[in-house]
């Protein structure tokens, strides 16, 4: 199988060379927001009590709604996948609170509360039936909207993201594995080494990103909002024993795909997340990848992203089924 590697080396090189010096992320981003575009999707801002969401909607089909991990906004993680799946579905992609355009009055960092301004966002929307997509820290995010959710949520699709089967004891040995008591110091990075350590966690064969491109990438992505950002995190890493207390199990189809080499949350997670599948289940391992297969094999990925859509559409089999694809 030929995999297309998509980082931000091909593009920050050409940039650079024939920008003369521009600020290259934002230069990234007019682009992105221009293919997203071209495939039919715009940019709405809607204020829901007190929270702001902004996202990107359009295309045609049943809908689809994708939620970003703990780094960029919604368009930076899946415009690859938008611009694929417009074509076939309606696509939804919203920035959690603090991310991108999105914000709250209101000072609560919980789960609780992302989980919240998704489903306000999906009453907003008028979804009946969706499916729901959620990439890392989105997929806890999504799982709890699932969880919520019977009628609304068709399918739930997590990648790289192991919701309430992820404990206090994983967070540890995650430490561990990243050399720091702070992994925010990495997930919300204010340097540009702290840059390089996260992608390296993101990519297999990590991009290679200029220090002034990783500053530009800083001041974009996690400067407006870093405040928030590190409360989030916080409020995140603190109540981990509160997801995994009741392990709530998940009443729809699960389609999971993972980086086989994912160091953040590793594939045999993903075992334990499987196991509170109480309807049909399906994983997809996608090999030398880490923590963001989406990124870095776009194409690869959206064939498994249909091919979940898919499985989550099939008719109910006489009892809970369980299988793997790898």
């Amino acid at each position: 199988m030929i995999r297309r590697r998509l980082g931000l080396t091909g593009v920050l090189v050409s940039i650079v060379v024939t920008s003369g010096g521009c600020n290259v992320i934002q230069y990234q981003r007019n682009r992105i927001r221009g293919r997203l575009a071209r495939a039919g999707l715009h940019e709405t801002q809607v204020r829901l009590g007190d929270d702001t969401m902004s996202y990107w909607d359009g295309g045609s089909g049943s809908p689809v709604l994708l939620l970003h991990g703990m780094g960029m906004a919604g368009l930076w993680q899946w415009n690859e996948q938008a611009s694929s799946l417009a074509s076939t579905h309606r696509v939804i992609i919203p920035d959690l609170l603090w991310f991108g355009s999105s914000s709250s009055s209101r000072r609560d960092f919980s789960l609780g509360h992302q989980v919240a301004a998704v489903r306000a966002l999906i009453d907003h929307l008028g979804l009946a039936r969706l499916d729901l997509v959620g990439l890392s820290y989105g997929g806890f995010v999504a799982y709890g909207v699932a969880i919520l959710d019977h009628t609304r949520v068709r399918s739930l699709i997590l990648v790289d993201s192991p919701g309430p089967a992820f404990g206090e004891d994983d967070y540890t040995r995650l430490m561990a594995r990243l050399g720091t008591k702070d992994p925010a110091e990495i997930f919300i990075p204010g340097t540009p080494d702290a840059v390089d350590k996260l992608m390296a966690l993101a990519y297999q064969h990590p991009p290679y990103i200029p220090r002034f491109a990783a500053r530009q990438l800083i001041a974009e992505a996690y400067t407006e909002h870093r405040d928030e950002l590190l409360a989030l995190f916080k409020a995140s890493s603190e109540h981990i024993d509160e997801l995994t207390a009741t392990a709530p199990r998940i009443t729809q189809p699960l389609c999971v795909i993972w980086g086989r080499n994912d160091p953040v949350f590793p594939v045999a997670l993903s075992d334990r997340l499987l196991q509170l599948a109480t309807n049909r289940s399906i994983r997809h391992v996608v090999e030398d990848a880490r923590h963001t297969p989406n990124l870095e094999y776009p194409k690869e990925f959206d064939g498994l992203l249909r091919s979940c859509l898919a499985f989550g559409g099939e008719p109910p089999p006489d009892g809970p089924q369980s299988h793997e694809d790898r």
